[in-house]
């Protein structure tokens, strides 16, 4: 349980400045290995740190734990495995899509349990596009692509995901209590 959101959200802000700093042309060009490692870590940090906020169900809005990502999912055509899971071997029909929409839990379960996970630059030397992912339970079921600019608006309604206004009731059915967060 998380007892106070902000400084949660202080760290989402943190990371979403770091990924916005370091996804650019000229730092891929400088060091796009550390590039890619600062954009991997901080991709994967704030999804944790994300669904744990919105597991707490008190400290975030419903805005939140409603989104919904449009993503591009492809389909496996071989065996996805600890040796074949990158885009160069063929695992995925990457030329078939469907676009779907998507909740944020899957896509934060999906980086937090990642078993397939590469970034799409725009160009050779950045910046990055948008991921690819894929959990170890979806591995061979589906891949996810997620728009970055759409990762960061995530990431900034997050951000700004105080909860200024809260309903409590106990649902009896559920036997717990269900939040009304704005």
């Amino acid at each position: 349980m998380i007892y106070d959101s902000q400084p949660w959200r202080d760290l989402l802000a943190d990371i979403k400045d770091e990924i916005q700093e370091v996804n650019t042309e000229e730092k891929f060009k400088s060091d796009d290995e550390n590039t890619s490692s600062v954009l991997e870590k901080d991709i994967f940090l704030s999804a944790f740190v994300i669904r744990k906020l919105i597991d707490c169900k008190s400290k975030v809005i419903d805005k939140l734990r409603d989104y919904t990502f449009k993503v591009k999912t492809y389909k496996p055509i071989k065996r996805v495995d600890f040796f074949h899971r990158w885009p160069g071997d063929g695992c995925f029909d990457l030329e078939k899509s469907k676009e779907i929409h998507v909740n944020e839990k899957l896509i934060c379960n999906s980086l937090i349990h990642s078993y397939v996970f590469w970034t799409e630059l725009k160009e050779e030397n950045g910046p990055v596009q948008g991921f690819y992912v894929s959990s170890d339970k979806d591995k061979n079921k589906i891949l996810y692509r997620v728009n970055m600019e759409d990762y960061i608006k995530f990431l900034t309604l997050a951000i700004d995901s105080e909860v200024l206004d809260q309903e409590i009731k106990f649902d009896k059915e559920k036997q717990d209590y269900v939040f009304k967060n704005s």
